[in-house]
């Protein structure tokens, strides 16, 4: 499903420069998103983090990871 391809992409990009260090002036780095975006860091983490688990969710109701 391409949807799920592109929300996979899209969590791919929202873990990477959390778990790997990015110079300000990297697009992806939480604080210049913040002032790009003019929202606060935790706002922005909060939202990343409703998608995120969203996406989780989606994936794990598919038949292949259900039980019974």
């Amino acid at each position: 499903n391409p949807e799920r391809f592109t929300d996979l992409r899209r969590m791919m990009a929202l873990r990477n420069p959390l778990s790997h260090f990015r110079h300000v002036d990297d697009g992806s780095n939480l604080d210049r998103r913040s002032f790009d975006e003019s929202r606060s860091v935790d706002d922005l983490l909060r939202c990343d983090a409703i998608f995120s688990i969203g996406l989780a969710l989606r994936m794990l109701s598919r038949p292949a990871f259900r039980l019974g």
